[in-house]
Protein backbone atom coordinates (compact mmCIF):
# COMPACT_ATOMS: atom_id res chain seq x y z
CA UNK A 1 0.00 0.00 0.00
CA UNK A 2 2.83 2.33 0.88
CA UNK A 3 4.64 1.48 -2.38
CA UNK A 4 1.54 2.34 -4.40
CA UNK A 5 1.22 5.69 -2.58
CA UNK A 6 4.87 6.58 -3.20
CA UNK A 7 4.66 5.63 -6.90
CA UNK A 8 1.49 7.70 -7.27
CA UNK A 9 3.18 10.73 -5.69
CA UNK A 10 6.20 10.42 -7.97
CA UNK A 11 3.93 10.11 -11.00
CA UNK A 12 1.95 13.20 -10.06
CA UNK A 13 5.19 15.18 -9.54
CA UNK A 14 6.49 14.23 -12.98
CA UNK A 15 3.24 15.15 -14.69
CA UNK A 16 3.10 18.47 -12.78
CA UNK A 17 6.68 19.34 -13.78
CA UNK A 18 6.02 18.60 -17.45
CA UNK A 19 2.79 20.63 -17.43
CA UNK A 20 4.58 23.53 -15.63
CA UNK A 21 7.37 23.72 -18.23
CA UNK A 22 4.87 23.40 -21.11
CA UNK A 23 2.59 26.03 -19.57
CA UNK A 24 5.46 28.52 -19.00
CA UNK A 25 6.68 28.28 -22.59
CA UNK A 26 3.14 28.37 -23.98
CA UNK A 27 1.97 31.40 -22.01
CA UNK A 28 5.33 33.21 -21.87
CA UNK A 29 5.08 36.83 -23.07
CA UNK A 30 7.81 39.27 -24.29
CA UNK A 31 8.34 40.40 -20.66
CA UNK A 32 10.30 37.23 -20.03
CA UNK A 33 13.57 36.03 -21.48
CA UNK A 34 14.86 32.46 -21.43
CA UNK A 35 18.66 32.60 -20.94
CA UNK A 36 20.21 30.23 -23.48
CA UNK A 37 23.71 29.43 -22.16
CA UNK A 38 24.67 27.64 -25.38
CA UNK A 39 24.59 30.94 -27.31
CA UNK A 40 26.91 32.88 -24.93
CA UNK A 41 30.50 33.14 -26.28
CA UNK A 42 33.07 31.70 -23.90
CA UNK A 43 36.30 33.74 -23.68
CA UNK A 44 39.34 33.63 -21.46
CA UNK A 45 40.29 36.50 -19.13
CA UNK A 46 43.96 36.62 -20.10
CA UNK A 47 43.63 39.29 -22.78
CA UNK A 48 45.46 42.58 -22.10
CA UNK A 49 44.58 44.25 -25.38
CA UNK A 50 42.30 47.26 -24.84
CA UNK A 51 40.75 46.68 -28.23
CA UNK A 52 40.02 42.96 -27.88
CA UNK A 53 36.52 41.57 -27.50
CA UNK A 54 37.48 39.66 -24.38
CA UNK A 55 37.94 40.77 -20.81
CA UNK A 56 40.94 42.93 -19.94
CA UNK A 57 43.38 41.64 -17.35
CA UNK A 58 44.90 44.60 -15.48
CA UNK A 59 47.09 42.50 -13.18
CA UNK A 60 50.36 43.01 -15.08
CA UNK A 61 49.81 46.76 -15.43
CA UNK A 62 48.89 47.08 -11.74
CA UNK A 63 51.82 44.99 -10.52
CA UNK A 64 54.31 47.03 -12.55
CA UNK A 65 52.80 50.33 -11.41
CA UNK A 66 52.40 49.84 -7.67
CA UNK A 67 56.17 49.92 -6.82
CA UNK A 68 56.54 53.25 -8.69
CA UNK A 69 53.69 55.02 -6.85
CA UNK A 70 54.62 56.46 -3.45
CA UNK A 71 52.85 57.88 -0.44
CA UNK A 72 53.73 61.51 0.35
CA UNK A 73 53.49 62.99 3.84
CA UNK A 74 54.06 66.68 4.53
CA UNK A 75 54.58 68.89 7.55
CA UNK A 76 53.70 72.58 7.43
CA UNK A 77 55.30 74.48 10.32
CA UNK A 78 52.78 76.25 12.53
CA UNK A 79 52.92 80.06 12.54
CA UNK A 80 54.22 82.00 15.51
CA UNK A 81 51.77 84.51 16.96
CA UNK A 82 52.21 87.18 19.60
CA UNK A 83 49.43 87.54 22.17
CA UNK A 84 49.12 90.29 24.77
CA UNK A 85 49.96 89.08 28.26
CA UNK A 86 46.72 89.50 30.31
CA UNK A 87 48.75 89.52 33.56
CA UNK A 88 50.93 92.45 32.50
CA UNK A 89 48.96 95.64 33.31
CA UNK A 90 51.61 97.84 31.69
CA UNK A 91 51.36 96.26 28.25
CA UNK A 92 54.68 95.68 26.54
CA UNK A 93 55.68 92.64 24.47
CA UNK A 94 53.22 89.81 24.61
CA UNK A 95 53.88 86.11 24.82
CA UNK A 96 54.89 84.21 21.69
CA UNK A 97 52.83 81.15 20.84
CA UNK A 98 53.45 78.60 18.12
CA UNK A 99 50.46 77.22 16.27
CA UNK A 100 50.37 73.41 15.86
CA UNK A 101 52.07 71.94 12.81
CA UNK A 102 49.79 70.88 9.97
CA UNK A 103 50.18 67.41 8.52
CA UNK A 104 49.07 66.51 4.99
CA UNK A 105 49.32 63.55 2.66
CA UNK A 106 48.93 62.52 -0.95
CA UNK A 107 50.51 60.38 -3.62
CA UNK A 108 53.36 60.69 -6.10
CA UNK A 109 54.79 58.90 -9.13
CA UNK A 110 58.45 58.02 -9.68
CA UNK A 111 59.24 58.96 -13.30
CA UNK A 112 62.96 58.15 -13.53
CA UNK A 113 65.33 55.59 -12.08
CA UNK A 114 67.40 58.35 -10.43
CA UNK A 115 64.50 59.34 -8.16
CA UNK A 116 62.50 62.16 -9.73
CA UNK A 117 58.90 62.17 -8.48
CA UNK A 118 55.94 64.11 -9.83
CA UNK A 119 52.95 65.05 -7.67
CA UNK A 120 50.42 67.87 -7.28
CA UNK A 121 51.48 71.30 -6.12
CA UNK A 122 48.62 71.36 -3.61
CA UNK A 123 49.98 68.19 -1.98
CA UNK A 124 53.29 69.80 -0.95
CA UNK A 125 52.36 73.50 -0.96
CA UNK A 126 53.87 75.33 2.02
CA UNK A 127 55.50 72.18 3.38
CA UNK A 128 58.72 72.47 5.39
CA UNK A 129 59.29 68.72 5.16
CA UNK A 130 58.24 66.24 2.47
CA UNK A 131 58.51 62.52 3.26
CA UNK A 132 58.18 59.75 0.68
CA UNK A 133 57.12 56.23 1.69
CA UNK A 134 57.47 53.38 -0.79
CA UNK A 135 55.17 50.43 -1.20
CA UNK A 136 57.73 48.30 0.69
CA UNK A 137 57.56 50.88 3.53
CA UNK A 138 61.04 52.31 2.99
CA UNK A 139 61.13 56.04 3.77
CA UNK A 140 63.02 58.93 2.13
CA UNK A 141 63.06 62.71 2.59
CA UNK A 142 62.41 64.48 -0.72
CA UNK A 143 63.71 67.78 -2.07
CA UNK A 144 61.29 70.08 -3.90
CA UNK A 145 62.86 70.87 -7.29
CA UNK A 146 60.10 73.16 -8.56
CA UNK A 147 56.36 73.78 -8.68
CA UNK A 148 53.82 75.09 -11.18
CA UNK A 149 50.58 76.43 -9.70
CA UNK A 150 48.96 77.03 -13.09
CA UNK A 151 48.76 73.27 -13.71
CA UNK A 152 48.99 72.16 -10.05
CA UNK A 153 52.21 70.18 -10.51
CA UNK A 154 55.35 69.73 -8.41
CA UNK A 155 58.63 67.92 -9.05
CA UNK A 156 60.48 66.20 -6.19
CA UNK A 157 63.85 64.43 -5.98
CA UNK A 158 65.06 61.68 -3.66
CA UNK A 159 68.60 60.42 -3.28
CA UNK A 160 69.66 57.11 -4.77
CA UNK A 161 69.38 55.23 -8.03
CA UNK A 162 67.75 52.26 -9.74
CA UNK A 163 64.26 53.08 -8.52
CA UNK A 164 61.21 51.51 -10.22
CA UNK A 165 59.56 54.13 -12.41
CA UNK A 166 56.73 54.64 -14.90
CA UNK A 167 57.16 55.54 -18.56
CA UNK A 168 55.10 58.38 -20.03
CA UNK A 169 52.29 57.43 -22.39
CA UNK A 170 50.71 59.65 -25.04
CA UNK A 171 47.66 61.29 -23.44
CA UNK A 172 46.64 62.78 -26.80
CA UNK A 173 46.04 59.23 -28.05
CA UNK A 174 43.55 58.39 -25.27
CA UNK A 175 40.05 57.65 -26.52
CA UNK A 176 36.67 57.95 -24.86
CA UNK A 177 35.68 54.63 -23.35
CA UNK A 178 39.29 53.44 -22.99
CA UNK A 179 40.10 51.58 -19.79
CA UNK A 180 42.41 53.26 -17.26
CA UNK A 181 43.62 52.56 -13.72
CA UNK A 182 44.03 55.01 -10.84
CA UNK A 183 46.83 54.09 -8.42
CA UNK A 184 47.49 55.90 -5.16
CA UNK A 185 47.02 56.08 -1.40
CA UNK A 186 43.42 57.19 -0.78
CA UNK A 187 42.11 57.90 2.71
CA UNK A 188 45.52 56.97 4.21
CA UNK A 189 45.10 53.38 3.08
CA UNK A 190 47.86 51.26 1.58
CA UNK A 191 48.41 51.29 -2.18
CA UNK A 192 45.03 51.06 -3.90
CA UNK A 193 44.21 50.34 -7.54
CA UNK A 194 40.84 51.23 -9.08
CA UNK A 195 39.63 50.91 -12.67
CA UNK A 196 37.38 52.98 -14.90
CA UNK A 197 37.09 54.42 -18.36
CA UNK A 198 37.94 57.76 -19.94
CA UNK A 199 34.56 59.49 -19.85
CA UNK A 200 35.65 62.88 -21.23
CA UNK A 201 38.71 64.85 -22.29
CA UNK A 202 39.72 68.51 -22.15
CA UNK A 203 37.58 69.23 -19.10
CA UNK A 204 37.92 72.52 -17.22
CA UNK A 205 36.51 72.70 -13.68
CA UNK A 206 38.05 75.99 -12.49
CA UNK A 207 40.01 74.50 -9.61
CA UNK A 208 43.45 75.82 -10.66
CA UNK A 209 42.18 79.39 -10.85
CA UNK A 210 42.31 79.52 -7.06
CA UNK A 211 46.12 79.63 -7.14
CA UNK A 212 47.02 81.05 -10.55
CA UNK A 213 45.82 83.81 -12.85
CA UNK A 214 47.20 81.83 -15.79
CA UNK A 215 45.51 78.56 -14.87
CA UNK A 216 45.62 75.77 -17.44
CA UNK A 217 43.00 73.05 -17.21
CA UNK A 218 42.40 70.34 -19.76
CA UNK A 219 41.69 67.38 -17.50
CA UNK A 220 41.11 63.76 -18.43
CA UNK A 221 37.79 62.83 -16.82
CA UNK A 222 37.37 59.22 -15.67
CA UNK A 223 35.06 57.18 -13.49
CA UNK A 224 37.94 55.39 -11.76
CA UNK A 225 37.33 55.81 -8.03
CA UNK A 226 39.57 58.55 -6.60
CA UNK A 227 39.42 59.92 -3.05
CA UNK A 228 41.40 62.36 -0.87
CA UNK A 229 44.95 61.02 -0.72
CA UNK A 230 44.91 59.99 -4.39
CA UNK A 231 46.09 63.46 -5.44
CA UNK A 232 49.40 63.20 -7.27
CA UNK A 233 48.91 59.50 -7.99
CA UNK A 234 49.09 57.72 -11.33
CA UNK A 235 46.50 57.30 -14.03
CA UNK A 236 47.74 54.51 -16.31
CA UNK A 237 46.48 52.74 -19.40
CA UNK A 238 46.03 48.98 -19.71
CA UNK A 239 49.68 48.62 -20.78
CA UNK A 240 50.95 50.32 -17.62
CA UNK A 241 51.96 53.64 -19.22
CA UNK A 242 51.50 56.87 -17.29
CA UNK A 243 48.79 58.87 -19.05
CA UNK A 244 47.85 61.31 -16.27
CA UNK A 245 48.35 62.59 -12.73
CA UNK A 246 45.18 62.32 -10.62
CA UNK A 247 44.33 65.73 -9.22
CA UNK A 248 40.70 66.35 -8.32
CA UNK A 249 37.22 64.91 -7.93
CA UNK A 250 33.79 66.39 -8.55
CA UNK A 251 31.84 65.76 -5.39
CA UNK A 252 29.12 67.38 -3.29
CA UNK A 253 30.41 65.53 -0.21
CA UNK A 254 34.21 65.64 -0.56
CA UNK A 255 34.35 61.91 -1.30
CA UNK A 256 34.26 60.15 -4.66
CA UNK A 257 30.92 60.64 -6.40
CA UNK A 258 31.54 59.32 -9.90
CA UNK A 259 33.98 61.69 -11.60
CA UNK A 260 37.71 62.16 -11.17
CA UNK A 261 40.16 64.38 -13.05
CA UNK A 262 43.76 63.88 -14.11
CA UNK A 263 46.35 66.17 -15.73
CA UNK A 264 47.26 64.73 -19.17
CA UNK A 265 50.71 63.13 -19.30
CA UNK A 266 51.81 65.25 -22.28
CA UNK A 267 51.34 68.39 -20.17
CA UNK A 268 53.06 66.74 -17.21
CA UNK A 269 56.07 65.74 -19.32
CA UNK A 270 56.55 69.29 -20.61
CA UNK A 271 56.32 70.73 -17.09
CA UNK A 272 58.72 68.13 -15.65
CA UNK A 273 61.37 68.78 -18.29
CA UNK A 274 61.20 72.55 -17.68
CA UNK A 275 61.26 72.21 -13.89
CA UNK A 276 64.35 69.99 -14.13
CA UNK A 277 66.15 72.31 -16.53
CA UNK A 278 65.02 75.78 -15.41
CA UNK A 279 63.28 75.41 -12.05
CA UNK A 280 60.13 76.89 -13.58
CA UNK A 281 57.84 76.05 -16.49
CA UNK A 282 58.70 77.91 -19.71
CA UNK A 283 55.32 78.29 -21.38
CA UNK A 284 54.54 79.80 -24.76
CA UNK A 285 51.62 82.22 -25.23
CA UNK A 286 49.46 83.28 -28.16
CA UNK A 287 48.59 86.70 -26.75
CA UNK A 288 44.81 86.33 -26.96
CA UNK A 289 41.69 86.12 -24.79
CA UNK A 290 39.49 83.13 -25.57
CA UNK A 291 35.75 82.46 -25.33
CA UNK A 292 33.98 79.15 -25.95
CA UNK A 293 30.92 79.15 -28.19
CA UNK A 294 28.62 77.88 -25.45
CA UNK A 295 29.53 80.91 -23.31
CA UNK A 296 28.74 83.53 -25.94
CA UNK A 297 25.54 85.49 -25.36
CA UNK A 298 23.76 85.72 -28.74
CA UNK A 299 22.62 89.22 -27.77
CA UNK A 300 26.25 90.36 -27.76
CA UNK A 301 27.42 88.98 -31.10
CA UNK A 302 27.52 92.44 -32.68
CA UNK A 303 29.89 93.64 -29.97
CA UNK A 304 32.17 90.75 -30.91
CA UNK A 305 32.32 91.94 -34.51
CA UNK A 306 30.17 89.08 -35.82
CA UNK A 307 27.01 88.87 -37.88
CA UNK A 308 24.17 86.51 -36.96
CA UNK A 309 25.01 84.38 -40.01
CA UNK A 310 28.67 84.09 -39.00
CA UNK A 311 27.71 83.16 -35.46
CA UNK A 312 25.21 80.59 -36.67
CA UNK A 313 27.86 78.72 -38.70
CA UNK A 314 30.78 79.28 -36.35
CA UNK A 315 32.83 76.58 -34.64
CA UNK A 316 36.04 76.44 -32.67
CA UNK A 317 37.24 78.98 -30.10
CA UNK A 318 36.46 82.68 -30.42
CA UNK A 319 39.29 85.22 -30.13
CA UNK A 320 37.61 87.79 -27.89
CA UNK A 321 40.64 90.06 -27.63
CA UNK A 322 44.05 90.32 -29.32
CA UNK A 323 46.97 91.81 -27.40
CA UNK A 324 48.63 94.44 -29.54
CA UNK A 325 52.15 93.33 -30.46
CA UNK A 326 51.49 89.77 -29.30
CA UNK A 327 52.15 86.59 -31.25
CA UNK A 328 48.60 86.36 -32.64
CA UNK A 329 48.57 90.05 -33.60
CA UNK A 330 51.85 89.70 -35.48
CA UNK A 331 50.49 86.65 -37.31
CA UNK A 332 47.46 88.59 -38.55
CA UNK A 333 44.73 87.16 -36.31
CA UNK A 334 41.90 89.51 -35.36
CA UNK A 335 39.16 89.83 -32.80
CA UNK A 336 36.20 87.74 -33.95
CA UNK A 337 38.29 84.98 -35.58
CA UNK A 338 37.57 81.37 -34.58
CA UNK A 339 40.53 79.04 -34.03
CA UNK A 340 39.69 75.55 -35.22
CA UNK A 341 43.09 73.86 -35.35
CA UNK A 342 46.59 73.81 -33.86
CA UNK A 343 49.35 72.09 -35.84
CA UNK A 344 46.72 70.22 -37.90
CA UNK A 345 44.90 68.95 -34.78
CA UNK A 346 41.27 70.08 -34.45
CA UNK A 347 40.22 72.11 -31.42
CA UNK A 348 36.64 72.69 -30.29
CA UNK A 349 37.10 74.37 -26.90
CA UNK A 350 39.49 76.69 -25.09
CA UNK A 351 40.78 73.88 -22.78
CA UNK A 352 41.74 71.90 -25.89
CA UNK A 353 43.47 74.91 -27.40
CA UNK A 354 45.27 75.72 -24.14
CA UNK A 355 46.43 72.12 -23.78
CA UNK A 356 48.02 72.16 -27.24
CA UNK A 357 49.78 75.48 -26.68
CA UNK A 358 50.87 74.60 -23.12
CA UNK A 359 52.97 71.75 -24.53
CA UNK A 360 55.11 74.32 -26.39
CA UNK A 361 57.74 76.84 -25.31
CA UNK A 362 58.47 80.51 -26.01
CA UNK A 363 60.02 80.83 -29.44
CA UNK A 364 58.32 77.70 -30.80
CA UNK A 365 56.45 78.12 -34.06
CA UNK A 366 52.90 76.87 -34.31
CA UNK A 367 50.46 76.61 -37.20
CA UNK A 368 47.00 77.99 -36.44
CA UNK A 369 43.92 77.21 -38.53
CA UNK A 370 41.09 79.69 -38.11
CA UNK A 371 37.79 80.85 -39.58
CA UNK A 372 37.08 84.44 -40.59
CA UNK A 373 33.88 85.47 -42.35
CA UNK A 374 33.09 81.73 -42.75
CA UNK A 375 36.31 81.15 -44.70
CA UNK A 376 39.19 78.94 -43.53
CA UNK A 377 42.66 80.44 -43.17
CA UNK A 378 46.04 79.32 -41.89
CA UNK A 379 48.91 81.22 -40.34
CA UNK A 380 52.15 80.46 -38.51
CA UNK A 381 53.19 82.34 -35.41
CA UNK A 382 56.05 82.35 -32.94
CA UNK A 383 54.97 81.97 -29.33
CA UNK A 384 55.97 84.54 -26.74
CA UNK A 385 57.13 84.25 -23.14
CA UNK A 386 55.08 85.28 -20.12
CA UNK A 387 57.10 88.39 -19.15
CA UNK A 388 56.96 89.83 -22.66
CA UNK A 389 53.26 89.19 -22.92
CA UNK A 390 52.50 90.73 -19.50
CA UNK A 391 54.36 93.91 -20.50
CA UNK A 392 52.39 94.14 -23.76
CA UNK A 393 49.08 93.48 -22.02
CA UNK A 394 49.77 96.14 -19.38
CA UNK A 395 50.66 98.68 -22.06
CA UNK A 396 47.50 97.89 -24.02
CA UNK A 397 45.32 98.05 -20.90
CA UNK A 398 46.65 101.45 -19.89
CA UNK A 399 46.19 102.77 -23.40
CA UNK A 400 42.69 101.33 -23.58
CA UNK A 401 41.69 102.88 -20.28
CA UNK A 402 42.86 106.27 -21.49
CA UNK A 403 41.08 106.09 -24.82
CA UNK A 404 38.09 103.92 -24.01
CA UNK A 405 36.02 106.86 -22.85
CA UNK A 406 35.92 110.52 -23.82
CA UNK A 407 37.56 109.80 -27.19
CA UNK A 408 37.80 112.91 -29.31
CA UNK A 409 36.73 115.10 -26.41
CA UNK A 410 38.85 118.04 -25.41
CA UNK A 411 40.86 117.55 -22.24
CA UNK A 412 41.47 120.26 -19.64
CA UNK A 413 44.79 120.66 -17.86
CA UNK A 414 44.84 121.13 -14.10
CA UNK A 415 48.38 122.25 -13.37
CA UNK A 416 47.86 122.24 -9.61
CA UNK A 417 47.15 118.49 -9.72
CA UNK A 418 49.35 117.70 -12.70
CA UNK A 419 46.60 115.99 -14.71
CA UNK A 420 44.67 116.34 -17.95
CA UNK A 421 41.01 115.36 -17.59
CA UNK A 422 38.06 115.00 -19.95
CA UNK A 423 34.35 114.93 -19.30
CA UNK A 424 32.24 111.78 -19.66
CA UNK A 425 28.81 111.69 -21.24
CA UNK A 426 25.82 109.84 -19.78
CA UNK A 427 26.39 106.84 -22.07
CA UNK A 428 29.96 106.39 -20.83
CA UNK A 429 28.90 106.76 -17.20
CA UNK A 430 26.03 104.29 -17.60
CA UNK A 431 28.46 101.60 -18.78
CA UNK A 432 30.24 101.93 -15.45
CA UNK A 433 27.10 102.33 -13.31
CA UNK A 434 28.20 105.86 -12.33
CA UNK A 435 26.13 109.03 -12.18
CA UNK A 436 29.09 111.41 -12.33
CA UNK A 437 32.82 111.56 -12.98
CA UNK A 438 35.67 112.90 -15.13
CA UNK A 439 38.45 110.74 -16.58
CA UNK A 440 42.19 111.39 -16.21
CA UNK A 441 43.71 111.26 -19.70
CA UNK A 442 47.28 112.09 -18.78
CA UNK A 443 49.46 112.59 -15.68
CA UNK A 444 52.46 114.94 -15.40
CA UNK A 445 54.55 116.09 -12.47
CA UNK A 446 52.27 117.32 -9.74
CA UNK A 447 50.27 116.47 -6.64
CA UNK A 448 48.59 113.33 -8.06
CA UNK A 449 51.87 111.80 -9.20
CA UNK A 450 53.68 112.73 -5.98
CA UNK A 451 51.10 111.58 -3.43
CA UNK A 452 49.17 108.75 -5.11
CA UNK A 453 49.61 105.79 -7.42
CA UNK A 454 46.71 106.87 -9.64
CA UNK A 455 47.17 105.90 -13.30
CA UNK A 456 45.72 107.35 -16.53
CA UNK A 457 42.17 106.11 -17.00
CA UNK A 458 41.19 106.79 -13.39
CA UNK A 459 37.73 108.32 -13.05
CA UNK A 460 37.29 110.94 -10.34
CA UNK A 461 33.66 111.03 -9.22
CA UNK A 462 34.05 112.84 -5.90
CA UNK A 463 36.40 115.28 -4.18
CA UNK A 464 35.79 116.18 -0.55
CA UNK A 465 32.36 114.49 -0.83
CA UNK A 466 31.41 116.82 -3.68
CA UNK A 467 30.13 115.08 -6.84
CA UNK A 468 32.34 115.80 -9.87
CA UNK A 469 30.10 115.88 -12.95
CA UNK A 470 32.33 118.02 -15.16
CA UNK A 471 35.58 119.97 -15.22
CA UNK A 472 33.90 123.01 -13.67
CA UNK A 473 32.94 120.94 -10.63
CA UNK A 474 36.54 119.73 -10.37
CA UNK A 475 37.84 123.30 -10.50
CA UNK A 476 35.42 124.45 -7.79
CA UNK A 477 36.32 121.52 -5.51
CA UNK A 478 40.04 122.31 -5.77
CA UNK A 479 39.52 126.02 -5.12
CA UNK A 480 37.31 125.32 -2.12
CA UNK A 481 39.89 123.11 -0.35
CA UNK A 482 43.30 123.76 -1.90
CA UNK A 483 45.29 122.21 0.98
CA UNK A 484 43.25 119.08 1.66
CA UNK A 485 41.83 116.72 -0.94
CA UNK A 486 39.81 113.53 -0.39
CA UNK A 487 39.59 111.92 -3.83
CA UNK A 488 37.21 109.03 -4.62
CA UNK A 489 37.16 107.21 -7.93
CA UNK A 490 37.49 104.00 -9.93
CA UNK A 491 38.84 102.53 -13.16
CA UNK A 492 36.76 101.44 -16.17
CA UNK A 493 35.65 97.79 -16.17
CA UNK A 494 36.49 97.25 -12.50
CA UNK A 495 34.27 96.93 -9.44
CA UNK A 496 36.77 98.41 -6.98
CA UNK A 497 36.48 101.90 -5.53
CA UNK A 498 39.63 103.84 -4.55
CA UNK A 499 40.06 106.62 -2.00
CA UNK A 500 43.02 108.98 -1.55
CA UNK A 501 43.46 111.58 1.23
CA UNK A 502 46.05 114.26 0.42
CA UNK A 503 47.34 116.93 2.82
CA UNK A 504 49.27 119.58 0.86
Amino acid sequence: MKKKTILAAIGISLVTSVLTIFGYQYFNSSDFYIYDNSKVPIVTTSSTSPGSMGYIDFSEAAESTVPAVVHISTIVEGRKVVARDPFNPFGGPGRVYKMPNQVGSGSGVIISKDGYIVTNNHVIQGASKVQVTFNNRDVQIAEVIGTDASMDLALLKIKGDNYPYLSFGDSDALKLGQWVLAVGFPLNLETTVTAGIVSAKARSIGINQRNSQNAIESFIQTDAAVNPGNSGGALIDAAGNLVGINTAIASPTGAYAGYSYAIPSNLVLKAVQDLKNYGTVQRGYLGVELVDLDKINPNHIEQLGLTEEEFKHSKGVLLHNIISGGAADKAGLKKGDFVIGVNNAEVFSSPQLMEKIAQLSPGDKVKITYMRKNKKHETTMQLQGEEELIALARKQRNSKQQNMYAEGKESVNFKSLGIDVAELDKKDLAKMNLSSGVIIKNIQNGIIQSYTNIKPGFIIYSINEMDIKNTDDLKKAIEKSPNSLSIAGTYPNTSGMYYYNIQI
